[in-house]
């Protein structure tokens, strides 16, 4: 897709879409001023020195740069030492229909079923204690419908 040298090109050219491949990025990601440390380029740092096993949550408006931001520091990180697990509500769940369950539980799906394509081999303990989130989360959503239907 070409530069836009008018709004009529920069309108048809508009994509609330996260940029994703090296030619995206290359010509459409804008870089920071020098002088603004890069927020990416701070927490891939965090990433790479912490012991800590930190949890981190972007939050954000449709279209804010969110996932462009997460597929760059995918490139920033060193992939032999994470699980990188890409996942997107809207591609797993009903939006207009789900509940906290749900969202657990597809989240976990996801995590669980890339770790086993990458050929990771889960430890025992850590596939007993998944198991047992899914039963007792379908448990509790078992029991939300029996109480609405009474």
């Amino acid at each position: 897709m070409p530069r836009a040298k008018n709004l009529k090109e920069a309108y048809n050219n508009f994509f609330v879409e996260p940029l994703k491949e090296e030619e995206e990025f290359r010509d459409f990601y804008v870089e920071r001023p020098k002088n603004a440390p890069s927020p990416i380029e701070e927490l891939r740092d965090r990433i790479d020195i912490s012991d800590r096993k930190e949890k981190y949550l972007f939050l954000g408006f449709r279209g804010s740069g969110k996932s462009t931001e997460l597929n760059r520091l995918l490139d920033l990180i060193d992939e032999e030492r994470f699980l990188v697990v890409s996942y997107s509500i809207r591609d797993e769940l009903n939006v207009s229909d789900f509940d906290f369950r749900d969202f657990f539980v597809s989240m976990a799906l996801k995590i669980y079923d890339t770790a086993e394509a990458e050929g990771i081999k889960l430890n025992r303990d850590i596939e007993d204690d998944f198991k047992d989130f899914v039963k007792r989360i379908h448990w509790s959503s078992v029991k939300t419908k029996i109480a609405m239907w009474q």
